[in-house]
């Protein structure tokens, strides 16, 4: 067990780092030290107990053999950075957490496929993009996650038009929202590998998004892993 375990969180090169900044807050808030890793950065100078991929730029449709989108913005050095630091955290044994296209590539790079978009797929509810919580989404009741947020239902923000199609190796589904679109993944192990469509780091004022974070945290403070550098 480690006192303020580290942990690496995933992002693009970029000088507005509001997910970076949001997500060092959640850590810190649960009891952890964070450091950010990028395509030009992509270790740090010490191990590692814990790793959370973040959001961002669509995954390049290579990497999974989709259509290239005119109008979408990707980065593939960091989908191949991020993919290396999901195979060696993986390889550690130490907690992940996903967030939005973190909870895609950690499917993909599993063996799952994706949906490259799912604007047209909103059937019963419709396709809302916002940072305040705008969706219903529903946790299997057995599932990880809902035992963490202690909910089998919760109201989240929206910011994607990607998602989960089908599920990677030792993975299942642990949450949809009302299009019956996946919108939260975890593993099937006695691990803590957690994937979730939408960004828990910008509703720090919601008693559930906390849980989870808080839950990470735990997890890889229990850890007897450690990611080296």
């Amino acid at each position: 067990m480690v006192g303020r375990p580290r942990i690496g969180v995933t992002g693009p090169v970029r000088r507005l780092r509001f997910g970076w900044w949001a997500t060092w807050f959640n850590l810190r808030l649960a009891g952890a030290q964070s450091c950010y890793l990028t395509a030009a950065a992509p270790s740090w100078r010490k191990s590692l107990h814990g790793i959370v991929i973040g959001g961002g730029d669509d995954i390049h449709p290579g990497e999974y053999g989709g259509q290239v989108d005119a109008k979408a913005r990707y980065d593939p050095e960091r989908d191949l950075m991020e993919m290396g630091v999901i195979e060696r955290a993986l390889k550690a044994g130490v907690p992940l957490l996903g967030i939005c296209r973190g909870a895609q590539l950690l499917n993909m790079v599993l063996g799952g496929t994706l949906l490259a978009d799912i604007r047209d797929l909103h059937r019963e509810v419709p396709f809302r993009n916002s940072i305040r919580p705008v969706k219903w989404v529903r946790l299997e009741a057995q599932s990880r996650l809902a035992s963490v947020i202690g909910l089998t239902e919760t109201r989240v923000n929206s910011l994607h038009h990607q998602a989960v199609e089908r599920c990677g190796e030792h993975l299942q589904i642990a949450a949809r929202d009302h299009n019956a679109i996946v919108q939260a993944i975890e593993t099937v192990r006695d691990k803590f590998i957690v994937g979730v469509q939408w960004h828990p780091e910008y509703l720090p004022y919601r008693r559930e998004q906390r849980a989870l974070f808080a839950a990470f945290v735990a997890a890889a403070r229990d850890s007897q892993r450690e990611m080296p550098p």
